[in-house]
């Protein structure tokens, strides 16, 4: 067998090997708060990066489920909490809730390919 057959034949074989849903670590910013999930998509990180005493919310949408999914961040900044989820989380955003004022979102996004949508 040739050097550039083989190599094909190799490569065909790796590309065919990885998982048909593959997710990347994803993160929706507004402002210097975000949410993450990671590539694992099964859990959900809100983080409150601005000290404006403002709380942040994770919303975030799972695979078998229309209903959005909510966890806030009370803590106050520089702080972080997470959730574990049953079911794969599909998209996600971060929301900075503002008080009289219409709360300030990040885009959502999608977390197989880590973009807005």
């Amino acid at each position: 067998m040739s050097r550039k057959i083989l190599i094909t034949v190799l490569l065909g074989a790796a590309l065919s090997a990885a998982p048909a849903h593959a997710y990347v670590t994803s993160t929706s910013w507004q402002g210097g708060d975000y949410t993450r999930v990671p590539s694992t998509v099964r859990s959900i990180t809100v983080y409150d990066g601005e000290n404006d005493k403002r709380p942040v919310r994770g919303e975030w949408r799972q695979s078998g489920d229309s209903a959005v999914k909510k966890l806030v961040n009370g803590k106050g900044w520089d702080t972080s909490v997470s959730t574990s989820t049953s079911a794969t989380i599909r998209s996600h955003r971060v929301v900075e809730e503002i008080a009289v004022r219409p709360d300030a979102y990040g885009p959502w996004i999608n977390t197989k390919t880590g973009k807005a949508i």
